[in-house]
């Protein structure tokens, strides 16, 4: 079997709400021939935004982890919780994990 190359993927933006404030996701699909083997949520920690999955370094084709589980069949998604990333970043917002619960489970409109 051919090893798999990592290649940039096109993305899609989503906007939704949760609670009331703008929150910011975006996807990846599978580039890989065959069936989709899956989808992948992303979610970041407590320190910065999900764009850290999805970096480009030229010389490096496996920066990107959003690329490369795109390049081997899986639909990828990312998100950036209330108070991250291009998510709304509102002053009274401590991010904690019961704060990003209904962030994980506002729906994606397409952008």
């Amino acid at each position: 079997m051919d090893p798999v190359t990592t290649r940039r993927v096109a993305s899609q933006e989503h906007w939704t709400t949760s609670n009331g404030r703008k929150l910011f996701m975006a996807e990846k699909r599978s580039v890989a021939p065959g069936p989709i083997k899956g989808t992948v949520l992303l979610v970041h920690g407590s320190s910065m935004g999900s764009q850290g999955f999805d970096l480009d370094i030229p010389g490096d084709p496996d920066a990107s982890i959003i690329d490369w589980l795109a390049c081997r069949g899986f639909d990828v998604w990312r998100l950036d919780f209330i108070g991250y990333g291009r998510s709304d970043k509102p002053a009274d917002h401590l991010a904690t994990v019961a704060q990003g619960v209904p962030d994980l489970l506002a729906p994606p409109t397409t952008s």
